[in-house]
């Protein structure tokens, strides 16, 4: 399988999880891949136009759940192998995940970026990456990377499963909703 595919099908696998969270119900459909994750806010932005609502690579289907789409800029990344220590952010093979938080943290505009991924190695568990100055409604374990960088952002890193089981969608917009 090729690692479009393989993304893609990743993708769909959080579309479901996403809307399972979001609406608190087993077998809901309230958000799915966005056809082109991503792609046409970046060639709207070259383009010099806003490209908002568009970024991220998950669109919302019933509005309803909207809010949460238009605070949060949901992002997927599937990869092989993962560098944990994010040393080096010129490394693009070792340091994959930094560079696309970085990309994903450009792309979400004025929203607030959040980055799901999975390495295939069958030892590492799903992660999720968060700005380190968000708001979370209750206590994790988390790893949090600080750097010298201006143009990286801090972030968090929580084991997915633990996420989605502690933190209640909600509440996370609740928390982090500028009024």
């Amino acid at each position: 399988m090729n690692s479009k595919s393989i993304g893609s099908n990743y993708e769909r696998e959080i579309a479901r999880l996403l809307s399972r969270w979001i609406s608190g119900k087993d077998d809901p459909l309230i958000c799915w891949r966005n056809v082109h994750s991503g792609t046409i806010s970046t060639c709207d932005k070259k383009k010099g136009l806003s490209g908002a609502n568009t970024e991220g690579d998950f669109q919302c289907l019933d509005l309803k759940y909207s809010h949460i789409f238009d605070l949060f800029c949901f992002d997927s990344k599937c990869y092989k192998e993962c560098n944990p220590y994010f040393i080096n952010s010129k490394n693009m093979k070792s340091n994959a995940i930094l560079n696309q938080w970085i990309k994903v943290c450009e792309e979400a505009g004025n929203k607030i970026p959040v980055m799901i991924c999975k390495i295939r190695d069958r030892k590492a568990p799903e992660f999720i990456v968060l700005p380190l100055n968000m708001r979370i409604p209750n206590q994790i374990k988390s790893m949090a990377y600080t750097f010298w960088d201006d143009k990286i952002k801090d972030c968090v890193i929580y084991l997915l499963d633990e996420f989605i089981e502690k933190i209640d969608a909600q509440e996370l917009y609740e928390c982090n909703k500028i009024d």
